[in-house]
């Protein structure tokens, strides 16, 4: 991971991976895949069902509703004991790991708004779709391929279409919409305008000066839980007790209508993550040995093309206008192509002479047992 540890990781509930992440990546946050809690409870709990029970729509506002811890617990009572589930042990292993998978004790964890791990849980099943029982590694890795090319191939599709079309701004005169349907991906900045249209529907209840930190009370015109923005006039910075930019990183309704009290109209360099905008994957990757990771040769090979088939072609009308540059290109281009052939020679035979040094290195290796009964590797 080029030496940066992952923010958060989502698994299922099995024990030995819970206990090796403790010990691997003590810093990083484990949650728990709520697709796989949901199926665990339909297993543990469903001699509980009955017609019309209320129970799974209980359990399911604890999960994904409440953002607030009291309101979560006194659900989580009141569904404890109207359904009599005092004694079930697989419930109340749940609710002592419930800071792991409750929307209330998850929020100011950063998770890209994810809450299972359907994104591995599609790939897998993509790949199985290409396998068979009877194939070897071989082949595994042949079809593997096959499914990353697909998935590759997609990726191009919608980067294509993002920068071939724009994004449907429902203000146009709305600078910070302007702002973030340059800067967002499609699918992000329709997130974001969702949140600003809520910021529209938004009342500021009071304000509270404090030398360079305002606090704002912000609440919906119409009703629903007040929360508290703090900005800060020294650097322009926010923060919302609703806690969606710590954790899905996009800015909230409620500190877009503070932005918008306050005057500023396009969203400040800090609350704007690289991972959704349209230049995510701008830029060089390289690897723990710092040798530079390209996504996929096809496509580099596709972008080399697109640079030299115009400056070939426009070469190529300007010589066809007499039979002097005409032969002239041709003589050009014929040594042209006798060089280019060579350096792929070249470039072709290097790797096959690494792995002959590498075979020779490895003939010469001698292994042997020392008195430690350690083994040892010496040169001949």
């Amino acid at each position: 991971m080029c030496g940066k540890r992952p923010s958060t990781i989502l698994t299922d509930q099995d024990h030995a991976m819970a206990a090796a992440l403790s010990v691997v990546m003590p810093e990083t946050f484990h949650g728990l895949c709520t697709f796989h809690i949901r199926s665990n409870f339909m297993k543990h709990l469903g001699n509980h069902y009955k017609e019309n029970s209320d129970l799974p729509y209980m359990f399911g506002a604890c999960m994904y509703e409440f953002e607030e811890v009291e309101q979560f617990n006194r659900v989580w009572e009141a569904m404890v004991k109207k359904h009599n589930l005092e004694n079930n042990e697989w419930l109340s292993g749940l609710y002592r790991i419930r800071d792991k998978w409750a929307r209330c004790m998850m929020k100011e964890r950063w998770t890209a708004g994810m809450r299972s791990t359907q994104l591995s849980e599609s790939l897998n099943a993509a790949i199985k779709n290409h396998l068979k029982l009877d194939h070897d590694l071989v082949q595994f890795f042949r079809h593997f391929n096959r499914v990353v090319d697909e998935k590759r191939h997609n990726e191009l599709i919608a980067e294509y279409e993002m920068r071939q079309n724009l994004p449907m701004v429902g203000l146009r005169q709305t600078p910070i919409l302007v702002h973030a349907s340059e800067t967002y991906s499609p699918t992000v900045f329709v997130a974001f305008q969702n949140e600003y249209g809520e910021s529209t529907a938004m009342i500021i209840l009071r304000q509270q000066d404090a030398a360079m930190i305002v606090e704002f009370a912000v609440m919906r015109y119409d009703g629903g839980p007040e929360r508290i923005v703090v900005f800060n006039r020294n650097d322009l910075s926010v923060r919302c007790s609703c806690k969606k930019y710590e954790n899905e990183g996009i800015l909230c309704g409620h500190a877009l209508k503070v932005f918008d009290t306050v005057g500023i109209k396009i969203i400040p360099p800090e609350y704007i993550k690289r991972r959704w905008t349209k230049r995510a994957r701008a830029g060089e990757c390289f690897d723990r040995r710092r040798r530079e990771v390209v996504a996929d040769p096809k496509i580099m090979i596709s972008t080399r093309y697109r640079e030299l088939a115009p400056a070939m072609i426009k070469v190529a009308t300007r010589a066809a206008m007499s039979e002097d540059t005409s032969k002239v290109a041709i003589t050009v281009i014929s040594d042209l192509a006798k060089r280019v052939e060579l350096l792929l020679s070249e470039s072709e035979e290097q790797p096959l002479q690494n792995q002959k040094n590498l075979n020779m290195e490895e003939r010469d290796k001698v292994e042997i047992v020392n008195e430690m009964g350690e083994a040892v590797v010496v040169r001949e």
